[in-house]
């Protein structure tokens, strides 16, 4: 895309052929769901009719591989910067179109390249018999038939990665916790209606009924958060081993009513920039912000869980599908926040409710998906687990992607039975008044595949 001679290419900086580039990204995993590609970005090498290649890169987010035409010597440099460009991710590197084929010695110097194509008519024009016999027996080189191709492939073994590229090194370490959760069971989760103290109600009851802490506290954050209150908390519970998530329910920006859907009219004005409705919008994101800052100045990563729901009915920002609705606002919000407000300590948290197949129901979740790019994992807020003709797991493993998902359930506490058959979950949330019946929780938590906070 950097050169002179495709359509689409030639044309540098973040308005240019990247912006296509992303477009074309974003229509196909957004809109068409086609989540089995995998995404290779081109250059050729610079020269006269081929351009910088940094100034044609769509960023890390947008490419798996990132491969390089290269039809002159194989310089260095041109090495060194996709190197550059492919970390810190690690991303493959490939010589994508070569003529020339790269001597071995260019392939010891510059060893990231995973691979190299030979525009097949110039195979012996430009390479000698001696140069393609010592290319292709070489001992690195696979070929078609090698038995090293022939290996079963192994399962990643790295823990999942935040989308945020910016993201903090909390944000990885709590991600890893999520991860290191499948296979040992699930984490056992209190959500809290909000205290003016330090410590929750809902947690000490736990506490006192079993003796230990769950792994996982919820606080549903409101307009009457204050940043100090907030910052003692999650500290306070991150002191105590627990993991913190966080939901935002902000109310109704055109009249401050906590529910109540806004007009067609209305969502294309609180979408709109410069709008009175869309400044309103800004100043509640920055009003979220402010909540957030000192978590983040204190090195404190969180579960960030904002606009639950999006696929209800209830809510202001519920019910508006397609790639203007509901997922827009929730991708203005992360672009707002890691962006514009500089914050790197969220694991973003995708929550939604499940499907109805009655008329006036929950929406599908596939017109409310904001993308990949845009959710760490995933939330679902059930009424309870069992009484359906299928798990809900497997319901919200098809958007998961292999990323990590968990499951609110707002009346029943899950019988030893339902954790058991719904095994896929990495963390079970009960509702505030779940934590009363001390009975109920013992059950729970003595089941042996939910977990608690480590003990001190």
């Amino acid at each position: 895309m950097n050169g002179d001679w495709f359509w689409w290419g030639g044309r540098p900086g973040p308005d240019g052929s990247a912006a296509l580039y992303r477009q074309i990204y974003d229509r196909f995993v957004h809109v068409h769901h086609l989540n089995n590609l995998v995404w290779v970005w081109n250059v050729n090498s610079p020269n006269g009719n081929a351009g910088h290649i940094s100034d044609y890169f769509p960023g890390p987010a947008y490419a798996d591989v990132l491969t390089m035409d290269i039809y002159e010597p194989f310089k260095q440099e041109f090495y060194d910067e996709m190197v550059g460009l492919a970390n810190p991710l690690n991303k493959p590197i490939a010589l994508a179109e070569v003529g020339t084929m790269p001597t071995l010695t260019t392939l010891t110097v510059q060893s990231r390249w995973a691979y190299f194509m030979m525009w097949s008519g110039m195979a012996e024009g430009s390479n000698s018999l001696d140069q393609l016999e010592s290319i292709f027996h070489a001992p690195n080189i696979i070929n078609r038939g090698d038995s090293r191709l022939s290996a079963p492939l192994a399962a990643p073994t790295t823990p999942p990665m935040p989308g945020d590229i910016k993201a903090d090194a909390e944000v990885h370490a709590l991600l890893d916790e999520l991860a290191k959760a499948k296979g040992r069971g699930v984490l056992g989760g209190q959500s809290v209606i909000e205290s003016t103290t330090a410590a929750f109600p809902e947690v000490q009851a736990v506490f006192g009924a079993i003796g230990k802490r769950p792994a996982i506290v919820e606080i549903d954050l409101n307009g009457a958060t204050e940043p100090g209150m907030l910052l003692a908390q999650v500290r306070e519970a991150t002191r105590e081993g627990e993991l913190i998530a966080l939901r935002w329910t902000p109310s109704r920006p055109t009249d401050g009513a906590a529910t109540g859907v806004l007009t067609s009219f209305e969502w294309q004005q609180l979408l709109e920039p410069g709008t009175d409705l869309n400044k309103r919008w800004v100043e509640q994101a920055d009003s979220a912000a402010a909540l957030l800052r000192p978590l983040a100045a204190a090195h404190l990563a969180v579960l960030w869980s904002p606009y639950p729901a999006p696929n209800g009915n209830s809510n202001w920002w519920s019910g508006h599908p397609g790639l203007a609705g509901s997922q827009e606002l929730y991708r203005r919000l992360y672009e707002h926040l890691t962006g514009d407000c500089n914050l790197h300590n969220l694991a973003w948290i995708w929550e939604v409710v499940p499907p109805s197949f009655n008329p006036g129901g929950n929406n599908g979740l596939d017109e409310f998906f904001p993308g990949p790019l845009y959710i760490d994992a995933i939330t679902l807020d059930a009424d309870a687990l069992g009484g359906r003709r299928f798990p809900l797991d497997r319901l919200v493993s098809q958007s998961a992607g292999g990323k990590p998902f968990g499951v609110r359930v707002a009346s029943s506490v899950p019988d030893e039975e339902e954790v058991a058959k719904e095994a896929s979950w990495r963390w079970m949330l009960l509702s505030p008044t779940a934590a009363s019946a001390s009975d109920k929780i013992k059950s729970f938590y003595a089941d042996p595949h939910v977990l608690a906070a480590p003990q001190n």
